[in-house]
């Protein structure tokens, strides 16, 4: 096995186990926060017979209740998918990143590679962003 392929074999490794263990651990944290912030159990599909209301009140205030439940899980969907986004970004700049190093990029170009891999981590897991938005407490 020449060694270029052993460099090929563990590049792959270091993306799969990246982006494995990433979205492992994301499976493990959304489960884990099932369970300590939601009602103590897992999820699980249950279908349940839905039942509308016919007085004009209870109408609409089941109309309300059902958009507000719409748009949270539109924000955690967002939120989600956000996450998974700045995970294969975070993947990608990794890889480039050891691929650089194998190349023989500077110490000063590797430095500038984790700068931006850090402040992508700073705004989008540590919401910083929030804390400097007009009108927004944190």
């Amino acid at each position: 096995m020449t060694t270029s392929t052993m460099y090929a074999l563990a590049a792959a490794a270091v993306l799969i186990l990246t982006a494995g263990g990433g979205v492992g651990l994301a499976v493990l944290f959304r489960l884990t926060n099932q369970l300590v912030v939601g009602d103590g159990r897992l999820p699980r599909v249950v279908l349940e017979r839905v039942v509308v209301p016919t007085e004009p009140m209870a109408l609409l205030r089941w109309r309300r209740e059902q958009d507000e439940e719409r748009m949270a899980v539109a924000r955690r969907v967002a939120a989600y998918r956000s996450g998974a986004t700045v995970l294969v970004v975070l993947a990608a700049l990794t890889v480039f990143e050891y691929v650089m190093n194998l190349v023989g990029i500077s110490v000063f170009g590797l430095f500038v590679i984790a700068l931006v891999k850090a402040a992508i981590i700073v705004h989008y897991f540590m919401h910083v962003a929030t804390v400097f938005a007009a009108g927004d407490g944190h």
